[in-house]
């Protein structure tokens, strides 16, 4: 990573790797559950740790899908406007959109968007 990013330390939780996980995937639950099954809301046991973060503003260009594993891309097509007040349609919209953008930039004729899903915001 170039040196001269601005960078700060802070702390990051990331799941720990248990002896469970080879035979139980970690999962969480996010939605509503009777009282009784609140003890299966999760299986997954973090851990805090210090990361250092790298302020990345105004370098975009120095990073590229090919030498890093991602990149930034604007996207001229993205109205974030339109996923105010979201919708099925709306996000559909957004991800065909992101489809397109993707095809362009890697290159390809296909490229699938799938398993997106409006929730409900919960209060």
């Amino acid at each position: 990573m170039a040196s001269f990013l601005p960078t700060i330390k802070a702390d990051a939780e990331f799941i720990l790797d248990l002896p469970l996980y080879r035979t139980e995937k970690p999962y969480y639950i996010a939605g509503p559950l009777h009282p009784e099954n609140e003890k299966h809301r999760t299986n997954a046991v973090f851990e805090d740790k210090k990361v250092e973060f790298h302020d990345l503003r105004g370098n975009e260009n120095l990073f590229s899908l090919k030498d890093h594993g991602f990149e930034f891309t604007l996207d001229s097509n993205a109205d974030i406007k339109m996923l105010n007040g979201l919708t099925e349609e709306t996000v559909e919209m957004y991800a065909k959109d992101t489809v397109k953008l993707v095809k362009k930039l890697v290159g390809t004729d296909n490229c699938w968007c799938y398993a997106y899903k409006v929730r409900p915001e919960v209060h």
